[in-house]
């Protein structure tokens, strides 16, 4: 899906040769590869977080909160990283979409990066610096935000691929 989708955005070499592999490893796959496994990662733990926060035993909610923040610093951190890699890979037109002050993609794209900042403070504030005594509501709250961090970025993405044809 991910080659199909980046194929829109940018199709490459394509264009000139009409080649499969240059049209599925387009500029911006690599980039939006990488953007999508640090979401799903981020996201992973998130849900690990959620399921530790319930757990009775208090060494093993200690050991299940921290093989959670493995997977969730390093994905909310990377995701912005990124993310900002992909956009550098767009054409310059597309590029200019997301960056025009006050445009929906542009909002979504700061909404985004706000929330993955948000993540990661919580996460190192709360649960992760004491790992015994994580609440579920901390658990529950940072969940929503992750999802709001991936959910808003790729909502910016299907705006710049509109009108959901292969670009040039």
């Amino acid at each position: 899906i991910n080659g199909v989708l980046t194929f829109m955005l940018t199709p490459g070499d394509w264009l000139l040769t009409g080649r499969l592999r240059d049209a599925f490893f387009n500029p911006t796959f690599l980039p939006s590869a990488l953007m999508l496994s640090a979401g799903a990662a981020g996201i992973t733990g998130l849900i690990c977080l959620v399921a530790s926060a319930g757990q009775e035993n208090a060494g093993l909610r200690s050991g299940m909160v921290k093989a959670s923040a493995i997977f969730v610093l390093p994905g909310f951190i990377a995701l912005p990283a990124a993310a900002f890699w992909h956009t550098e890979s767009l054409p310059e037109s597309m590029k200019a979409a997301i960056m025009r002050e006050g445009g929906l993609a542009t909002t979504l794209l700061v909404v985004s990066l706000s929330l993955c900042l948000v993540v990661v403070v919580l996460g190192v504030a709360g649960p992760f610096r004491k790992p015994k005594a994580p609440s579920r509501a901390t658990a529950l709250l940072m969940l929503l935000l992750g999802l709001g961090a991936v959910s808003t970025l790729e909502w910016s993405r299907g705006i710049i691929r509109s009108p959901y044809v292969v670009n040039g």
